[in-house]
């Protein structure tokens, strides 16, 4: 079967003898981005990292020199609720983090693939 294919512009009429067919095609293979979240829990990992020092800090802040009493102990109690509530912002942080990646790959493999419509007469059937 011949083509002949046309190039049109856009105010140009598409002629009823004209036929198409409309492909999406892949122009870059995909890939995975889960390779980006590391960058993303490393600063997850140095903030745990810290708010676990700071919680040392304040251990070792009531238990020398003999400290104690309502103040040492409400410090203490601070600090703790501090670190849960740290770790729970920590641990959604990281869930938000896998969800944005996840959305990230898959506008980014979105944009590899071209929705193409061919235009072209078909001579061969206007030669029966």
């Amino acid at each position: 079967m011949w083509l002949n294919y046309l190039i049109m512009d856009k105010e140009e009429k598409k002629l009823p003898s004209d036929e198409s067919i409309s492909i999406t095609e892949q122009i870059l293979p995909t890939e995975d981005q889960l390779y980006r979240k590391q960058s993303f829990i490393s600063a997850l990992d140095r903030i745990a990292e810290v708010d676990q020092q700071l919680q040392q800090l304040v251990k070792r802040f009531g238990s020398e020199g003999g400290s104690s009493g309502k103040t040492i102990e409400a410090m203490e109690e601070k600090a703790n609720q501090q670190r849960t509530s740290q770790n729970i912002i920590l641990n959604s942080a990281e869930s938000t983090i896998d969800q944005a990646i996840k959305r990230f790959d898959e506008q980014v493999d979105a944009m590899k693939t071209q929705n193409m419509t061919i235009y072209y007469k078909n001579n061969l059937s206007s030669a029966f």
